[in-house]
């Protein structure tokens, strides 16, 4: 249950986040790449991974017993965002993807 959730999860913020166009580490603009739990891991001869980009990645969880017949299970997700920007304004970036994201799930929190 918690690969379908972080996959439909990451699903989600990459439809978000698709049209949110920003500098990034190939000297152009895209939108954030968003990945399982980690950054794929740099094999030799492979680029370093573009930025902007962020990670879904499950932190904790828990099961609640059966109560009227039906089980609760709660998982916290982190998000790890990176962005490319080479003046100190980098941390607007990220607040646009947080924002952008926040908005989304502002009408119906639980997911």
């Amino acid at each position: 249950m918690i690969l379908e959730m972080t996959d439909a999860l990451r699903a989600r913020i990459e439809e978000i986040t698709s049209t949110l166009l920003m500098p990034d580490s190939n000297n152009g603009t895209s939108a954030p790449d968003v990945y399982d739990a980690f950054v794929p891991k740099r094999r030799r001869g492979d680029a370093e991974p573009k930025l902007p980009f962020v990670v879904v990645r499950p932190a904790k969880g828990s099961d609640n017993g059966a109560e009227l017949g039906a089980y609760e299970s709660t998982v916290e997700v982190m998000l790890l965002i990176a962005v490319h920007r080479p003046d100190e304004d980098g941390y607007r970036d990220v607040l646009a993807i947080v924002e952008k994201i926040r908005q989304s799930f502002l009408p119906a929190p639980v997911f």
